[in-house]
Order: structure tokens, then C-alpha cells, then sequence
């Protein structure tokens, strides 16, 4: 098309990649991305099938958690209630432990349109807050605040 024809005859090593639409709206979008070392954007893409998008669309699968454990541990630890003093991050909670992160599932507060969100993501993974917003359908979304937190009946960290 003619972006690309623009981008050839300019000399940029453009690639077309699937994008979050944004306010704007819509289930498709893309963008080009230059390819360059430096930047505001991260771009996820397979040499093998061609599939790109920006990080914010991309789509994956991690391990699942049994691979996960089989990978990194023997043997499942037991279900047991631990009691964590001074552990405020997910990283302290697995290092007192003694598992790796990715065995770990971590709790996520967020506010979004007057209501409070709970989200559970594996330890080792962040929110992706994009997709997140684009699931709850909602216009604002922020991290609660410690003061929202405790007003919950919830204790931060």
C-alpha cells in the first residue's frame, strides 16, 4: 500500500503491527512502527509466521502453571496458609518462601469507573493495563490507592 511505498522510498525499515485502537475505537487497528534501537514502543514479532503487534495487542500463552512448576520444582509444595511479615512485593513474598515468582499468584487493586477491581495474575507477570481496560469495557482505570485499599477491607502488600 502507500504507507509502505512511503517508508520504502524513504529508506525506513517500517513494519506494519497490530495496534489497540484506543479512543478512537474499533475491534482492528494497526500502526507502522520504524524498527530502530531506541523508542517508546515495544513491538512482539514472529520471523517464522510473520505475526506482529505492539505490546499493548499482542496476544501470547504463556506456560501453563503446571509446566511452569514442572519446570522449576519437583514436586507441587502443599496448599498451606503462610503468614508474611514485612513482605510488601510479590518478589519479597516468593524469596521468604523460597519458590520462584512464576509459582506465585499476585493480587492487583485497581479503580475503575467508581468501582474496585480485583485482579490475580501469575507472580511473575505484570498487568497489562490496556487489556485490562479493554476488558472491563471501561473508561477510567487507575491502581487503587493504599487509603482505597483500607477502606475495602483490604490490606496492601
Amino acid at each position: 500500500g502507500a504507507y509502505r511505498n512511503i517508508y520504502a522510498r524513504l529508506g525506513l525499515p517500517a513494519l506494519m503491527v497490530e495496534a489497540d485502537s484506543g479512543a478512537i475505537g474499533g475491534k482492528d487497528s494497526h500502526e507502522f512502527t520504524v524498527i530502530t534501537e531506541t523508542g517508546e514502543d515495544e513491538v512482539i514479532y514472529c520471523p517464522n509466521c510473520g505475526y506482529a503487534a505492539n505490546a499493548e495487542k499482542a496476544q501470547s500463552v504463556k506456560g501453563r502453571a503446571n509446566d511452569v512448576i514442572a519446570s522449576e520444582a519437583k514436586q507441587p509444595l502443599p496448599l498451606e496458609e503462610i503468614a508474611t511479615p514485612d513482605c510488601k512485593s510479590i518478589q519479597e513474598v516468593a524469596s521468604f518462601v523460597g519458590v520462584p515468582a512464576s509459582q506465585t499468584l499476585k493480587a492487583v487493586f485497581y479503580c475503575t469507573d467508581g468501582a474496585l477491581v480485583f485482579v490475580v495474575i501469575r507472580g511473575d507477570l505484570e498487568v497489562n493495563e490496556t487489556k485490562l481496560r479493554n476488558a472491563l469495557k471501561c473508561s477510567e482505570l487507575r491502581l487503587a490507592t493504599e487509603s482505597e485499599a483500607t477502606e475495602a477491607g483490604l490490606v496492601a502488600g
